[in-house]
Order: C-alpha cells, then sequence, then structure tokens
C-alpha cells in the first residue's frame, strides 16, 4: 500500500491593513493567488493562521497564511 503524499504550503507576510499592499506580504499575495488559481476552498481559521486545504496534482495539500509577526516568527 502506498502512503499518501502531503504537501504544505507556507506564504509569509504580517496580518493587519497597514501591510496589506506592502512588500511585507508578497508570501500573502502569492498563496492566495494560487488558492484563486487553482480554486482551492476559502481560507478559514485554524490555529495561528489561516488555512485552505484541496488537491493538487494528485496530492493532498494545505497552504497556510501564519497570522504571527515577521518579527516575532523569524
Amino acid at each position: 500500500m502506498e502512503a499518501e503524499v502531503r504537501r504544505l504550503v507556507v506564504g509569509l507576510g504580517n496580518p493587519g491593513p497597514e501591510y496589506e499592499d506592502t512588500r511585507h506580504n508578497v508570501g500573502f499575495r502569492i498563496v492566495e493567488a494560487f488558492v484563486a488559481r487553482e480554486r482551492l476552498p476559502a481560507f478559514h481559521r485554524k490555529g495561528g493562521g489561516l488555512e485552505s486545504q484541496g488537491s493538487f496534482g494528485g496530492s493532498r495539500l494545505a497552504v497556510l497564511k501564519p497570522l504571527l509577526y515577521m518579527n516575532r516568527s523569524g
């Protein structure tokens, strides 16, 4: 029996409207565009971030936007 392949994609950014259209949120914008293009489910709150789950290329996929400030997470 073959194990299911799982993938995790994380887009880094800073939460809050003051960072929305800044270079600090390029990672958020990239994963948002990917989720929209691939018609994955909308992001929903999970733990300390926002998550979308679906399939891509035959693998289970989770896309995450952590809601921690970059200075706090490194």
